[in-house]
């Protein structure tokens, strides 16, 4: 079976006119020569030259000019797999998607500042992989792992009005949740984990779940989202338009607070850092500065197949060939 053969250097085909000139050019020279010293020779002014040794050479000359051709194709077959292990960092990213991220303390609200920061966090990131959980009452991973940013922004981009529950935030299901996907993640020392949030939480068992990632070991940093004078939460009408602001019993207007202290005190438990919001993009480099500290994991192999060169067969012909003929 004839393999496959791919050339590296295609365009020096360009070159193929010139060899075959060169033969050309040989072969008449040969032959030429070959009249003029049968004449001589038939005359006795000639009497050393040997027909035979003469078709020999020229038959090296044009074996050698085909070699050297083939020689600067740099013909390939055969591909070799090579496995490269991609060494980076896993960061799973919390979401906070309550009624309360729809509160504007935060131009242009919570939630797009939220997901604005997201976008311009993994523009500074390199051979990470990030997921990322969406939650307010409950929990669900709207993006596995992955090193598509691209896709995970496109994730990112549908998280929108329509997306958020009506229910309270609970960030320990949150929590739990991410650390069911990291144990799928085998040989991982580092177990990192942001949470953006406002710090409005109505966890039911949030200190077992804080116990628990100490034990698996797992990081996690909080940004903050608002202010801590707070804003209203606005309604909404099912065509997006603003109806009014959320009212407790009495009637009196809702304010959603930014919880500094619980989210610092978060971050302290579980060996990372809290920041919130900035408009000089200083928390994005606080964050970057942060997990470039966290030593790089091989995180997959990659495998890659490539062409093997071939032309050193050329080659190995082609320099016993000029030797020979150099000695006739």
């Amino acid at each position: 079976m004839i393999p496959y053969i791919y050339y590296a250097h295609p365009s020096y085909v360009c070159f193929l006119p010139l060899f075959i000139a060169m033969i050309g050019l040989s072969l008449y020279l040969f032959f030429s020569r070959n009249n003029i010293i049968k004449q001589m020779k038939s005359k006795k002014f000639f009497s050393g030259y040997s027909q035979s040794r003469e078709i020999i050479r020229c038959t090296i000359f044009i074996a050698a000019s085909i070699l050297l051709f083939m020689m600067l194709l740099r013909p390939q077959w055969t591909k070799k797999e090579t496995v490269i292990p991609q060494k980076g960092r896993d960061i799973l990213i919390l979401l906070d998607i309550s009624r309360s991220m729809r509160a504007s303390d935060i131009k242009p609200n919570r939630l797009d500042a939220a997901k604005l920061k997201i976008k311009q966090l993994l523009r500074t990131l390199s051979c990470e992989r990030v997921g990322l959980i969406l939650f307010s009452g409950s929990a669900f991973i709207q993006c596995p792992l992955t090193r598509d940013f691209s896709s995970l922004e496109l994730f990112i981009d549908h998280v929108d009005i329509e997306t958020i529950s009506s229910g309270t935030t609970a960030l320990d299901k949150a929590l739990q949740l991410g650390i069911e996907l990291f144990s799928h993640v085998k040989n991982r020392k580092h177990k990192t984990i942001l949470a953006i949030t406002d710090g409005e939480d109505f966890s039911t068992h949030f200190e077992q779940i804080i116990d628990q990632s100490i034990q698996e070991n797992i990081t996690i940093c909080t940004l903050g989202v608002g202010t801590e004078k707070g804003a209203p939460i606005p309604i909404f009408n099912q065509s997006g338009q603003t109806i009014g602001v959320e009212k407790d019993r009495s009637g009196a207007t809702i304010l959603s607070k930014l919880n500094t202290t619980f989210l610092q005190e978060i971050s302290k438990k579980l060996n990372g850092f809290y920041t919130s919001i900035k408009h000089d993009n200083s928390d994005i480099s606080a964050l970057r500065n942060f997990f470039e500290s966290i030593e790089k994991e091989t995180i997959d192999n990659e495998s890659l197949q490539q062409w093997e060169d071939r032309y050193y067969i050329f080659a190995q012909i082609l320099f016993p060939l000029l030797l020979l003929e150099w000695f006739l």
